[in-house]
């Protein structure tokens, strides 16, 4: 094992692979190495020592087997293990995911799931979350919280779109809204585009439902208003839509929420 190490950080066609690898030194005959050992498949068929094993972050087993590697054999192994082994991220960027993690599930505790998909989202050049190619603890966790989210927004896209299509108006008013504001809150998730993106197409296939759609755009728009002069455009909005639309399902939903955006 002592030979394997030196080989790294002096072999001219190996010492490039160094500093991807962390070595862990462990004695064959003690409880640690015989642990160890038992967690691990092998993947080769040699025998006797060195036993070499180069294991991914997240526990998957790249190589495993006993055996010095002579030659050239040793460097193929490693570059062979570092085509399957994900993008190596530097101590920054682990600590940005890090952020990333922390920042998102505080938001959710909070119920600000838009506030979530925005600190979701600041990955940078490490891909979108739900596609960072790392097998980093830190990286896998992001890619776990934003596929989460991705199954339970298309398993709630699924059920709103059945409501649309077989439901009564004011069902399917109640859904649209709905889906509007799932596009709101996860719309910046970038798995989640093509989701919204066949939602819709789907939904303009009627014409019926694509006025819906447009009146409860407006709806929507006027219950995220905040500031007094949104406020103020909101209602004079909703009054315009409750003058001329022809639905009445519209009309007492949008004298609700202008009834309530004025008292506020």
């Amino acid at each position: 094992c002592t030979a394997l190490l030196n080989r790294l950080g002096t072999e001219k066609k190996i010492a490039p692979y160094a500093a991807q690898f962390v070595p862990v030194k462990l004695d064959v005959n003690s409880k640690e190495f015989r642990s160890w050992k038992s967690d691990l498949k092998e993947t080769s068929k040699g025998s006797g020592i060195p036993y070499i094993y180069v294991v991914r972050s997240d526990g998957e087993t790249l190589y495993g087997g006993g055996g010095a590697l002579p030659g050239d054999k040793l460097g193929m192994m490693l570059a062979s293990t570092l085509q399957n082994s994900g993008r190596v991220l530097s101590a920054k960027e682990v600590n940005t995911l890090g952020s990333v993690i922390e920042r998102y599930e505080s938001s959710i505790e909070a119920g600000d799931i838009a506030g979530a998909v925005r600190a979701l989202n600041k990955t940078g050049r490490m891909g979108a979350p739900g596609q960072i190619a790392s097998y980093a603890k830190a990286a896998s966790k992001v890619n776990e919280l934003a596929a989460t989210a991705a199954t339970e927004v298309v398993a709630k896209l699924e059920e709103l779109n059945g409501s649309i299509e077989s439901g009564e108006t004011a069902d399917q008013l109640t859904s649209i809204l709905a889906s509007q504001k799932l596009e709101s809150d996860y719309g910046g998730l970038k798995i989640l585009k093509p989701e919204f993106s066949k939602f819709k197409k789907a939904l303009g296939k009627n014409k019926e439902i694509t006025q819906l759609v447009k009146e409860a755009k407006i709806i929507n728009a006027a219950g995220s208003a905040s500031s007094k002069a949104a406020k103020k455009r909101a209602l004079e909005k909703l009054q315009a839509l409750i003058d001329s639309t022809q639905i009445d399902e519209v009309k007492t939903t949008a004298k609700s929420v202008l009834e309530e955006l004025s008292s506020s």
